[in-house]
């Protein structure tokens, strides 16, 4: 049956199979650069509050990801847009349990 829905729906019958995550944390963070060089990185926010798959809640700054992890990933992102031609990039990342922390 679930071939058929996948054949119906998406014109494809493969099916796909994903790992179960336990509590999972849903982060995105938000980076937009103009045609000059110059990138922002918006804070991230926490959407892991959802229903049928549509955000609900967003809490930005996140409770759950340390600011050293957040700082690290804004400035990764900014380099990827620089290099780049996109100018805008949105990143997410999903923490099994609680994101990494720095001690």
């Amino acid at each position: 049956m679930s071939k058929a829905e996948a054949m119906s729906s998406f014109g494809d019958d493969r099916m796909l199979i994903e790992r179960f995550i336990e509590d999972p944390h849903h982060i995105e963070i938000q980076v937009v650069a103009d045609t000059h060089g110059n990138v922002v990185a918006f804070p991230e926010r926490e959407c892991s509050v959802q229903r049928r798959n549509q955000k609900v809640v967003e809490e930005s700054p996140s409770t759950s990801v340390c600011l050293f992890v957040c700082l690290s990933v804004c400035l990764s992102l900014c380099r990827s847009l620089i290099h780049s031609l996109t100018h805008s990039l949105t990143q997410t990342h999903i923490y099994a349990h609680a994101p990494p922390q720095v001690p």
